[in-house]
């Protein structure tokens, strides 16, 4: 996609499953990327990483993007680096696993429960759009940014593909908390891209079905039945769309959702 050879891209969340395919994408483009992860405080992972990706015109922050002045730093740093920011993708996330976390029913909520979701999949977010926005508008950017949310923002779980992994005494349920962060997100585009009328920023949502990351196989069959496709998403299927919203390709679509999920909102 040669609109975005040169072109800067800041990714939060740049070591999650999404994050590492998407940065692998941009340098095939020849983008400069701003990789932005707290994964990366950890010295042995970012230098493997470094060494196997090979890419001269990237730069990775050690980023805890729930910290606002932080967050600023390693974005204002990348931008006098490279001298532009034409793109962001909202990667960051964080979530329930069925394999690794116990899922909590609804009458065990609290807001100190509530509060690390929301910190980091929704309001860290928005104060990343603002602070990425901000330099697109002063310095006169056609910019375009993108929200990854998920099926789970627009409608409610069904729990029942949980329910295998419950074990006598237990109840496992999908949290609120990852939904109500998504929803928000995705709202958000919709506030910025009116808030931004004029000035040529875009910001748009790729609404994410599951995406295959060696989940259990009762998971994944149980997953799978309720699509129309019949499977999970791989991750290299989520990449092109945020390539089309990121380039030239998508300059008349703002505060729009891009359905990345096999039909399952379709039913």
């Amino acid at each position: 996609m040669d609109s975005l050879k040169d072109k800067t891209i800041v990714v939060t969340g740049s070591n999650g499953l999404i994050g590492v395919a998407l940065l692998h994408a941009l340098k095939e483009n020849m983008s400069n990327i701003i990789a932005i992860d707290i994964a990366y405080n950890d010295a042995d992972t970012l230098s493997t990483f470094i060494d196997e990706f090979n890419y001269k015109n990237i730069l990775y922050f050690d980023t805890n993007i729930a910290d606002e002045k932080e967050l600023e730093s390693s974005i204002n740093k990348g931008f006098e680096k490279f001298g532009s920011i034409d793109g962001l993708v909202n990667c960051a996330a964080i979530d329930s696993v069925p394999d690794t976390m116990k899922f909590e029913p609804i009458e065990d909520l609290s807001i100190e429960k509530l509060k690390n979701s929301i910190e980091v999949n929704l309001s860290s977010q928005i104060v990343c759009t603002k602070i990425v926005g901000d330099i697109m508008k002063k310095n006169s950017i056609k910019g375009s940014i993108v929200n990854i949310g998920s099926i789970y923002g627009m409608v409610s779980p069904k729990q029942n593909i949980y329910s295998h992994i419950e074990k006598e005494g237990e109840i496992y349920k999908k949290p609120i908390s990852y939904g109500v962060s998504k929803s928000g997100l995705m709202y958000s585009a919709k506030y910025f891209s009116t808030y931004w009328e004029k000035s040529e920023i875009r910001i748009n949502n790729i609404v994410l079905g599951g995406v295959f990351n060696n989940q259990d196989k009762k998971f994944v069959e149980n997953y799978s039945k309720n699509v129309p496709l019949g499977r999970m998403a791989n991750k290299g299927e989520c990449i092109p769309p945020i390539l089309f919203l990121l380039g030239d390709g998508s300059s008349y679509i703002t505060g729009s959702d891009l359905y990345v999920d096999g039909g399952w909102t379709a039913w």
